[in-house]
């Protein structure tokens, strides 16, 4: 039968806390990020920061679009419906 004794003097480790940074955000609060443990966790990381990528540059693009449709339409109904769309986008 065994007990607990042999366990009894070795305190049980907790594990370590994730290693993170704290700064202030553009809103003014601070904003805790966690740095990465793995080369997983950093290619996670860099596919999240590709698809934000691409979804600027996909707005920007539109946004170009509709401003050019804008400076080229005369009708000026078209061209408040476009205008929203384009505030939609900023």
């Amino acid at each position: 039968m065994l007990t607990s004794a042999q366990n009894q003097g070795v305190p049980a480790q907790a594990p370590a806390p994730p290693a993170s940074i704290t700064t202030v955000g553009p809103d003014g609060k601070p904003q805790t990020l966690t740095i990465p443990r793995s080369r997983e966790e950093v290619r996670e990381l860099m596919a999240q920061r590709e698809e934000l990528g691409d979804q600027l540059s996909n707005v920007a693009a539109r946004r170009r679009n509709l401003a050019q449709e804008i400076s080229t339409t005369g009708n000026d109904a078209i061209r408040a419906g476009l205008e929203s769309r384009l505030a939609l986008l900023l």
